[in-house]
């Protein structure tokens, strides 16, 4: 039996025939399999958000819950306010800003101002049940209000 010797394959020839098939497998997986942001409500449940919905709109769409929103989504009241157990966004819009501190809120977020973007849980602390109204609000449109939107940091 000749002695055969093992030759190793040629690095730049296997990433030339294995590159384009791990390529077109990531670009595969990136257009079937999108990553949502988790939405935890204290004491409902977990859900899987679009990215970028609104808080307000995921709350009653998504999780069905009674959240109110007086305003229609517009910054105007603060019926949609949360708590946020953790992920809570650093950046808010101004709007949301000048108006927690016009009436005085610490420790509250408004639903309508809130996208969702990044894994978050909340706690509902504004609901239909026990408020006395008669339906939770108005619809949000999908779009923040009011525009033009202006962002800053919540500190």
């Amino acid at each position: 039996m000749p002695n055969a010797k093992f030759q190793r394959p040629d690095a730049k020839l296997l990433l030339r025939l294995i590159l384009p098939f791990e390529i077109l497998l990531l670009e595969k997986l990136s257009k079937t399999r999108s990553i949502m942001p988790k939405l935890t409500v204290e004491g409902i449940g977990e859900f899987e958000i679009p990215t970028g919905k609104r808080l307000v709109n995921a709350l009653r769409q998504e999780v069905s819950s009674d959240q109110l929103h007086a305003c229609g989504g517009n910054a105007r009241c603060t019926t949609c306010r949360v708590e946020f157990v953790s992920g809570e966004p650093s950046k808010m819009t101004v709007a949301e800003k000048q108006l927690l501190e016009a009436r005085g809120l610490s420790g509250v977020r408004l639903g309508c101002q809130i996208l969702c973007q990044e894994d978050m849980s909340v706690r509902i602390i504004s609901r239909l049940e026990g408020s006395g109204r008669k339906d939770c609000g108005s619809a949000c449109s999908e779009e923040l209000a009011p525009q033009p939107v202006e962002w800053t940091t919540k500190s």
